[in-house]
């Protein structure tokens, strides 16, 4: 069994290594790619699920919404009219 002085030991060292740390340099990039919601579009569904949790979210006829699923539709909805990158609706 080796013993490495230091972590750069590991990754220069083994294959693996070689690897893992080729993969930690792009994992930014990787989610950046990747990501389907922006921030803005989180932001913007975990408001109106607050409000949801307190009574005030009203759906578009005026009354209020218990499920889950449609306040984050509409949460998404109001991020997409906003212009923060959300995928298309499904039709």
């Amino acid at each position: 069994m080796q013993h490495f002085a230091s972590l750069d030991a590991v990754f220069n060292d083994t294959l693996f290594g070689r690897h893992f740390a080729l993969y930690l340099n792009y994992l930014p990039i990787i989610k950046h790619i990747m990501a389907k919601y922006s921030e803005k579009a989180g932001e913007k569904v975990e408001k109106t699920m607050h409000e949801m949790k307190e009574g005030k979210l009203k759906s578009g006829s005026g009354q209020k919404v218990t499920s889950k699923k449609q306040a984050i539709a509409i949460g998404l909805s109001e991020a997409r009219k906003e212009g923060a990158k959300v995928p298309k609706k499904k039709a």
